[in-house]
């Protein structure tokens, strides 16, 4: 039987933001993010499904729990940092 547990070293986990002004950016490599100051990947900057609304997927490290601020910067313009909790 296979288990989450069985893979959970090689797991990634992501966390999946929505918002809007990341569509115009510059490039892909124009969307950065840090999570408590750590740069962390952007694996998506945009989805093209509902007209307004911008998708940006974090490769969160792993283990991370608890309190968590990011920041998302969008060709060199901080958007507001934000808290999410993950127990």
């Amino acid at each position: 039987m296979h288990t989450l547990a069985d893979d959970s070293a090689s797991d990634q986990v992501f966390l999946v933001l929505y918002g809007t002004g990341i569509r115009h950016r510059s490039s892909d490599a124009a969307v950065t993010a840090t999570v408590n100051g750590i740069s962390v990947p952007v694996q998506s900057a945009a989805q093209g499904t509902y007209p307004g609304l911008d998708q940006g997927n974090l490769a969160l490290p792993r283990g991370a729990t608890g309190t968590l601020e990011l920041v998302i910067m969008v060709d060199g313009q901080k958007a507001n940092p934000i808290t999410v909790t993950i127990p």
